[in-house]
């Protein structure tokens, strides 16, 4: 799953409980990065600090295959 705008990770880890297995979370903030590994260590199998009204082809590939 993808989740942009995914803030520190409250969201996910309810989503976990209920069965999603991978979750890759993306937001525009360095500071919901910083919030997610404190208060939710392991939730995310990939996090991006992005503009996605900004990415470059690499980067849109690498999320891509996330």
């Amino acid at each position: 799953m993808l989740y942009l705008g995914a803030g520190n990770g409250i969201l996910d880890e309810e989503l976990k409980k209920y069965g999603v297995s991978r979750i890759v979370g993306v937001d525009i903030l360095p500071e919901a990065f910083s919030a997610s590994e404190r208060d939710r260590p392991g939730v995310y199998d990939a996090y991006y600090v992005e503009d996605f009204c900004n990415l470059n082809d690499d980067k849109r590939n690498e999320i891509a295959s996330c």
